[in-house]
C-alpha cells in the first residue's frame, strides 16, 4: 500500500508543480519586439515576499515615476555591433543607447553597451570582461550560479573639467544567485507566471583622474546590493526587479509596463478642448505606443507632457502641432486652435447683449441690446475651436433673434460677438439633446 501511494505521488508530483515554469533560450524576445519598463522610487517598506513554489506575489500597487522603451534589435545592424561580435541580440533605448546580450548553451549573459554621451563625440563602448551572467539556462526553481564580471572605462576628462585629461573607472563585481521561488506575479495591468531569482552583488569601484599626464585616485567604494528578480517567459524577460540595501530597505522597483512583438512607428493624433477662454486642454490620441511627445502650441510655447494644459496669451487662431516618437520612428500632426479671450484690450461688453436659454435644445435666442441697428458679426465655435457658423448683420435686429441649434451635437459652445472688427463678448451655452427636455 505504501509503495503504491509513493508511486502515485511520483506521477502526480509534476502536476503539483504546475505553477513552476522553465525558462530557456527559446524565451528570448524576437527582433522588433518592444519592452517598456517603469521605475518606482517611492518604495519605502516594500518587501519581496516569501520564496517557494506555487507562490502569489502582488505588486499591482507599483506606480512608476519614469518609463523607458527598449527595442530588441539584431546586433549586427547596430552602429557599434562590431565591438560585441558574440552578441545574439541587443536592446536599443532612447538617445542611441545600446546594450548587448548573448544566449549560450547554459547562460544568458550581458556583454556591455554603447552610448553617445556627448553630441559630436564618438560613442563610449563598455565591455564586461568577463561577461555578467543574468540567468542560468535552462532556468528552473532551485537553479543557482556564481559569477564575477568587471569593466574598465576611460573617458575624456575635458568634458567634465578643462584641467582633467582623462577619467578612468574600474569596476569588479561578484554575484551569487538562486532561483528561490516560482508562481504568479501581479503587476499594474498584467499577471505573469514567473521564476524569482535572489541575486547578491558586491561591487568594488575605483575612479581615477589624470592631471598633466599623471593618474590620481579620486574615489573608491565597495557596496552590496540584494536584488529580487521575477523572470517571465515568452520574451518578457525580467518582469520585475527590486533592489534592496544590506539592511533590507527597498531602493527602487523596475517593472514591465508594456510589451509588443512588433513596434510600429507612431501615428500622431490629438484632440483639443477649450476649458475656459484661452485655457486649452490638449489630449494625446496617438497610435502605436509613442514614448515621447513634443508639443508646439503655435504661440512660441512648447511642452513635452503627454496631455498638457496650456493658456494662450491672447485670442486668435493658433496652429498647434504634436510630434510623437518611439524607437521605430516619429510622426507629426497639426490643427488650428481658436483661443477665445476676454481681455482688457477688447471692447467693453454692451448692455443688454445676452444669449438664452442654456441648456438649449432646438433654438438659442440672442438679444443685441445696445448693438441693435449696428453692424455685428456672430461666430459659433465648438470646444475644439472649430468654427461652425458665421452670421454677419449690417444692422443687428431688434428684440430676440433665433439661432437654430437643433443640428448641433450635445456639448458646450461659444458665440463670439464682433462689432466694427473688434470682439466685444463671448457668450457660452450648453446644447442638450431634445429628448432630455
Amino acid at each position: 500500500m505504501a509503495f503504491r501511494l509513493l508511486f502515485l505521488l511520483s506521477l502526480l508530483f509534476p502536476f503539483l508543480l504546475g505553477a513552476q515554469i522553465v525558462i530557456d533560450a527559446s524565451d528570448v524576445p524576437p527582433f522588433g519586439a518592444a519592452l517598456t519598463t517603469s521605475t518606482d522610487t517611492l518604495v519605502a517598506g516594500l518587501q519581496p515576499g516569501p520564496g517557494g513554489i506555487n507562490q502569489s506575489w502582488d505588486f499591482s500597487m507599483l506606480a512608476g515615476q519614469e518609463s523607458t522603451a527598449n527595442l530588441v534589435v539584431n546586433p549586427v545592424e547596430t552602429p557599434n555591433g562590431a565591438s560585441f561580435p558574440e552578441a545574439t541580440f541587443a536592446f536599443k533605448s532612447a538617445n542611441d543607447f545600446y546594450s548587448y546580450a548573448q544566449v549560450t548553451a547554459d547562460a544568458l549573459l550581458a556583454l556591455g553597451g554603447s552610448a553617445s554621451l556627448v553630441e559630436g563625440v564618438d560613442p563610449v563602448i563598455l565591455n564586461f570582461d568577463p561577461p555578467q551572467q543574468l540567468l542560468p539556462l535552462p532556468a528552473a526553481y532551485g537553479s543557482t550560479f556564481n559569477n564575477s564580471f568587471g569593466f574598465e572605462l576611460q573617458l575624456d576628462g575635458s568634458v567634465i573639467n578643462p584641467l582633467i585629461d582623462s577619467v578612468r573607472v574600474m569596476s569588479n563585481s561578484t554575484q551569487s544567485a538562486e532561483i528561490d521561488g516560482a508562481g504568479a506575479l501581479a503587476l499594474p495591468g498584467a499577471t505573469y507566471e514567473t521564476l524569482r531569482q535572489r541575486l547578491e552583488t558586491i561591487n568594488e569601484t575605483v575612479i581615477e583622474v589624470k592631471f598633466f599626464g599623471s593618474w590620481t585616485p579620486f574615489e573608491s567604494s565597495i557596496d552590496t546590493i540584494i536584488t529580487y528578480q521575477w523572470w517571465a517567459g515568452d520574451g518578457r524577460g525580467t518582469a520585475l526587479s527590486i533592489d534592496f540595501n544590506p539592511q533590507g530597505e527597498a531602493l527602487e522597483a523596475t517593472y514591465l509596463s508594456g510589451f509588443t512583438e512588433e513596434l510600429l512607428p507612431p501615428l500622431a493624433a490629438f484632440s483639443v478642448e477649450i476649458i475656459d477662454n484661452a485655457l486649452v486642454q490638449f489630449t494625446d490620441e496617438s497610435e502605436n505606443q509613442p514614448s515621447e511627445w513634443a508639443w508646439n502650441f503655435g504661440d512660441g510655447a512648447t511642452s513635452s507632457e503627454q496631455n498638457p494644459l496650456h493658456t494662450y496669451p491672447e485670442g486668435g487662431l493658433y496652429n498647434a502641432c504634436l510630434t510623437v516618437s518611439n524607437l521605430a520612428g516619429q510622426s507629426t500632426v497639426c490643427q488650428e486652435v481658436n483661443a477665445l479671450v476676454n481681455s482688457a484690450g477688447e471692447a467693453s461688453a454692451p448692455e443688454g447683449l445676452k444669449a438664452y436659454p442654456s441648456p438649449a435644445s432646438e433654438v438659442l435666442f440672442l438679444e443685441f441690446g445696445e448693438l441693435e441697428g449696428k453692424a455685428v458679426a456672430l461666430s459659433l465655435f465648438n470646444t475644439l475651436g472649430q468654427a461652425l457658423l458665421r452670421q454677419p448683420f449690417d444692422q443687428a435686429p431688434a428684440g430676440a433673434w433665433a439661432m437654430d441649434v437643433s443640428g448641433l451635437q450635445p456639448g458646450l459652445y461659444r458665440v463670439v460677438v464682433e462689432s466694427r472688427g473688434q470682439r466685444v463678448k463671448v457668450l457660452t451655452f450648453v446644447k442638450q439633446d431634445h429628448t432630455q427636455r
